[in-house]
């Protein structure tokens, strides 16, 4: 298993299948995609890649930092969970995050993925709120300016 970094579109088939189903394949291209401070990771299993996420550099004002960074659109092969892949992908964006001066994580987990980002030192902010059409969301971050 390995992590190393990945082209944009190559996000876009995990996305659709596990993220939005409800959405056309074409939709699941976010905006800022492309914007070269953001930077998107792929886990792989021999050649198979299994889990993505991508890394947008942008603000949350609940959440003040100098260089901040918001995980966007993390996504497992439901088939290949439980194997470290989508811990191994957040750990490696975290390190090269903190080795390029970011300074705070953040993003809305479902519901359902709090006990995995708490078990990477991932804290929550604030109450849940509603995604339309995705449900309920907790804001989580991770400060990096600090090993903890």
């Amino acid at each position: 298993m390995y992590v190393r970094f990945i082209a944009p579109e190559q996000t876009w088939s995990l996305r659709h299948r596990v993220l939005r189903p409800h959405q056309t394949l074409a939709e699941c291209d976010y905006a800022g995609d492309r914007d070269p401070r953001n930077f998107h990771l792929g886990t792989f299993i021999e050649e198979v890649l299994v889990s993505i996420g991508t890394f947008h550099a942008e603000a949350n004002a609940m959440l003040p930092a100098t260089k901040p960074y918001r995980l966007r659109g993390m996504a497992t092969d439901p088939e290949l969970r439980s194997r470290g892949s989508g811990s191994a992908l957040v750990s490696f964006g975290v390190q090269h995050l903190r080795s390029t001066g970011g300074d705070l994580l953040w993003f809305h987990a479902r519901s359902g993925a709090i006990g995995f980002y708490r078990k990477l030192g991932f804290d929550l902010h604030g109450d849940v709120f509603n995604v339309p059409g995705l449900g309920e969301h907790h804001l989580m971050f991770k400060r990096l300016d600090s090993e903890v």
